[in-house]
Order: C-alpha cells, then structure tokens, then sequence
C-alpha cells in the first residue's frame, strides 16, 4: 500500500493562507483528517487473519500501518461466523485489544477476522494514497474553514470559512452515504413515502 505526505495537502492550501507556517498547516490538515474519521469511518483496513487458540479469549489488534491508530471496529467474523458487539466480544485498550467473551474451546488457524476503522496518529506525516485520492478536495476545505476562522490573522476570513466548512460537512455526509451503500456500517433501505391501495 502505498503512502502520500501531507505536504501535498498543503500545498493546496498555501496560496489561500498568506502568512501561515508550513509547520502549523501541517498540524492542522492532521486534525482535520482525524476528525473526518472520527465522524465517517471511511478509513477502513482489515487485519492480518489472527490464529484462535484453545482456552484464550484476548487477542490484539496490531497488523494496521504504524502511522495510524484503531478508531472502531466494525466487523468481527470468528470461524466463519459474525460476532455481535458487547454480546459476542468486547473491545478494550482503546480498540487495540478484543476479548471473546465464549472462551475458544479449540485452536483455529487464522479464524478470527477483524474489519476496523482507522484515523491516522497526530505524528503522521503521511495517509495512504487511496484514501488520500478519494478525500483530498474534502480535507482541503476543512482545512481551509478551520485555519480562516482563526482569530486575527492575516488569513482570517470568516466568510470563506463558513463556505469551507459546509463543504467540509458536504463531504462528510457523501462519505457516510458512500458507506452505507456499501455495507460496510449498514444497508440502505428503501421505502415509498405513501401508501398504494
């Protein structure tokens, strides 16, 4: 998997942001991407397959790149089977580690499957490059309406910056969209708005 440097996300933004260090762009666009999610969980990755072993129900979550951290587990399939959250397992050290709550009464080779959300750490300097690719526009404007509504700076801009960030919240609701149509958080369903006789 490839990776991209947030300077390129800062080098979107520079021109809009006379006066703004490099260094303060860059913390911010990293703010920005963990906030986006935070809010979507569009940055999904599944981990290594992990051996089940008999009598031991914890096992941890640390095959997902080093530049990110767990924001939620979605999926958890043991055996083949669909566990249900806070029934069938738990989740604990800030999502690092899942607890089977049935004790594995055999050994399983690469029987447990987890689907997880990440964010990328506030250390990151790089994100990978298709997520990069697919939410760059929208990481720009939230990055853009965060620093122009600081206060009394030469970037400041108000105005733009509402504009921004509904665009950034546009972006947010077409990510949350995009993954519930593919079911990775739920399925759509649709229903007519009136009764037929």
């Amino acid at each position: 998997m490839g990776t991209t440097n947030f300077t390129e996300l800062r080098d979107e933004v520079v021109l809009d942001l006379p006066g703004a260090s490099l260094p303060l762009i860059d913390h911010h666009a990293v703010r920005v991407i963990q906030r986006f999610c935070k809010l979507t969980y569009s940055w999904t990755f599944d981990q290594d397959a992990i051996s089940i072993v008999d009598g031991q129900s914890d096992y941890e979550l640390d095959s997902h790149p080093s530049y990110s951290d767990v924001e939620r587990v979605l999926v958890v399939v043991m055996d083949g089977v669909t566990l249900n959250p806070g029934i069938d397992y738990t989740i604990a050290n800030r999502c690092h580690d899942i607890h089977i709550v049935a004790e594995p009464t055999k050994d399983i080779l690469e029987g447990l499957e987890v689907q997880v959300a990440l964010r990328p750490k506030l250390t990151a300097t790089y994100i990978c490059d298709r997520y990069y690719d697919d939410w760059f526009e929208v990481w720009v404007h939230g990055l853009l309406a965060r620093m122009m509504a600081m206060p009394a700076k030469t970037w400041t801009n108000p105005q733009l910056s509402v504009m921004h960030n509904a665009m950034f919240w546009d972006g947010v609701r077409d990510s949350k969209i995009e993954q519930q149509k593919g079911g990775t958080v739920r399925l759509l369903t649709a229903r007519p708005k009136y009764k037929f006789a």
